[in-house]
């Protein structure tokens, strides 16, 4: 079933190069889209379902019949191990890499840099930057601050598994924040002036020829950082877990498979998308935008919950509580260490 589910997200991301291209060639491109969806969603379920459990591996043999040997096995199992986590990953991938949607809604908030009507603008996708800016004060903010303090009261430093969750939790914060934030902006009023003929007319974003509305453009900055720290507390720990869950020869293929779930994260992102087209038109201020972000918010909610059941159930990258002033047993020691980013 792990074959089967690896074939279906293979499939997925093949599909999703002629649905590219056909996107504007009636429902063809809209329907392999789908298509694609379906895929990648079967696909997580057969991965979380199966994976959790990676006895069956034992006892495999190569392509001459003769079983593997201890170590081989360990590695392979220890692989599949991290698979329901990287599956629970992909999710947030389409949480991450929807800021091109939040670019968007930029170019229609008050972009201009002065008051009066042909004052020059600041590029929405400019505001990007305070995705990664931000990501430079939350490490060392999380690593000198945070951390020491919820070891110091909860009597153990935060595990990989703990750290992805409240992840995903800011993750949710961010997409429930930039649906309000989309509302707030399409119940604002237009930038208007009057021209020499005592005319009034809109004010036009100069990347995409939309009117604007009368909320400052750095009042979208929070949804960026929103989503970077969210970044720093899921990321990192990915890492660390795909370095030091699996042996030294295997962590390539680790690392490579999260990789991979961000590719198939921006395919079902695609999907979303395609779902919600008829609420995303050219000018914002006719659409409903918001319900994107809310569906993604919901989404991320139902994903974090089955998480939860899931990494419990596999006592997955977690921390037993320090007893007395003795040091936590191996697997924290190793937790520890994997903290420093």
């Amino acid at each position: 079933m792990i074959v089967l589910g690896t074939v279906m997200y293979l499939s997925a991301f093949l599909l999703n190069f002629p649905a590219a291209f056909l996107a504007d060639h009636g429902e063809v491109g809209h329907n392999i889209s789908y298509a694609c969806g379906v895929l990648t969603v079967a696909a997580t379920i057969i991965y979380v379902y199966y994976a959790r459990d990676s006895s069956f591996i034992e006892g495999t043999t190569d392509a001459l019949g003769v079983e593997l040997d201890p170590e081989t096995i360990r590695g392979l199992k220890q692989v599949i191990r991290i698979l329901p986590f990287n599956a629970f990953n992909m999710l947030w991938w389409v949480c991450q890499n929807q800021r091109g949607n939040n670019q968007t809604i930029i170019q229609q908030t008050g972009v201009r840099l002065g008051s009066s009507p042909d004052a020059s603008q600041i590029p929405g996708p400019t505001v990007q930057i305070f995705n990664p800016f931000s990501g430079l004060l939350f490490v060392p903010l999380l690593d000198k601050l945070i951390y020491p303090l919820y070891e110091k009261y909860a009597g153990k430093p935060p595990s990989r598994y703990g750290k992805v969750l409240a992840g995903y939790i800011v993750a949710i914060i961010a997409m429930v924040w930039t649906g309000c934030f989309e509302i707030i902006r399409r119940n604002s009023t237009l930038l208007t002036y009057v021209d020499a003929g005592g005319e009034t007319q809109y004010i036009y974003n100069d990347d995409g020829g939309q009117p604007m509305n009368d909320i400052p453009w750095w009042t979208a900055i929070p949804q960026y950082c929103w989503v970077s720290l969210a970044t720093v507390l899921i990321q990192i720990s990915t890492y660390n877990i795909g370095y030091t869950e699996v042996p030294l020869s295997l962590c390539g293929m680790s690392i490579a498979l999260g990789f991979f779930m961000n590719s198939m994260g921006s395919t079902l992102l695609s999907v979303f998308v395609l779902l919600f087209g008829k609420y995303i038109p050219t000018d914002l201020n006719d659409g409903h935008m918001e319900y994107l972000y809310f569906t993604l918010a919901a989404a991320m909610a139902i994903n974090t919950l089955f998480c939860v059941l899931v990494m419990r159930e596999m006592n997955f990258a977690v921390i037993p509580p320090v007893i007395a002033d003795k040091e936590p047993v191996d697997e924290s020691k190793r937790d520890r260490a994997s903290t420093v980013a």
